[in-house]
């Protein structure tokens, strides 16, 4: 009988919770925000950027590959113009 009596006792504390008003839209607003997070998928590309931002190497690694990528085109477009490569077909 000691367990029934502890056991009516914790349920009829946990009667006397009260829940706010508010309590509803906060719980659907928090649904809502991990329904958006999940539907991102696997590959956020923001978040990416703002990690990518904060290191200072990656930028240096950005630059390099930026600066190698206008070489080879400069390289391309040069190689076209001495080839005297007609562009308009």
């Amino acid at each position: 009988m000691k367990i029934t009596e502890r056991y009516r006792a914790w349920a009829e504390q946990k009667k006397q919770i009260d829940i706010s008003d508010g309590f509803a839209g906060e719980l659907m607003t928090q649904v809502r925000q991990y329904q958006d997070t999940k539907e991102k998928g696997l590959f956020d590309s923001q978040q990416f950027l703002e990690w990518l931002s904060g290191r200072f190497w990656a930028k240096g690694a950005l630059a390099v590959i930026a600066a190698g990528l206008g070489f080879v085109r400069l390289v391309c477009v040069i190689v076209t113009i001495l080839n005297g490569v007609n562009v308009n077909g």
